[in-house]
């Protein structure tokens, strides 16, 4: 009796709890769940009526709100995604996921790390690219995470399907 007690809680625990567990969004992978985000998302019927670019933005990430998303779906079997440091002195984490849907019995998306880098503190420009395989049917997501107390990140963010 006891044994077959313990599997059902180990059963309840893994198709139950777990999910409930994982069903709060923290960002990338934990980038620091104590910092503000500001999420900003994109028209996905926008994204479907461009053709080849999906999204094409810019912006200012700054110590305040330290971390911004910004979201598009795919079409396509291959996805590039450029990122371009245009100003700013911080240093700043990017990191691209992709999504999909999840499987019975789970209902909370499957995020998946797909690419991370980091520009480090400085007043330049750099252009970085990245490439997605495997992205037909999920959506990108995009996040800047500025890591500097008191300074700021300009950007230039371009995802299109190749």
């Amino acid at each position: 009796m006891i044994r077959y007690t313990k599997n059902y809680f180990l059963l309840v625990a893994t198709f139950f709890l777990l999910p409930l567990l994982y069903s709060f969004d923290s960002g990338p992978y934990v980038i620091d769940p104590s910092r503000p985000c500001l999420e900003v998302y994109v028209n996905k019927t926008e994204a479907l009526v461009s053709g080849k670019i999906l999204l094409n933005t810019s912006g200012k990430v700054y110590s305040i709100n330290k971390g911004k998303k910004t979201s598009t779906t795919s079409n396509s079997k291959r996805v590039k995604v450029t990122v371009t440091k245009t100003g700013g002195k911080a240093k700043t984490e990017i990191s691209i996921l992709t999504l999909e849907e999840a499987s019975f019995p789970f209902s909370v998306p499957i995020k998946t790390l797909k690419k991370r880098y980091t520009f480090e503190s400085g007043n330049y420009s750099r252009t970085k690219t990245f490439t997605l395989f495997k992205a037909k049917g999920k959506e990108i997501e995009v996040w800047l995470d500025n890591k500097s107390f008191s300074n700021t990140f300009d950007y230039s963010l371009k995802v299109e399907e190749i």
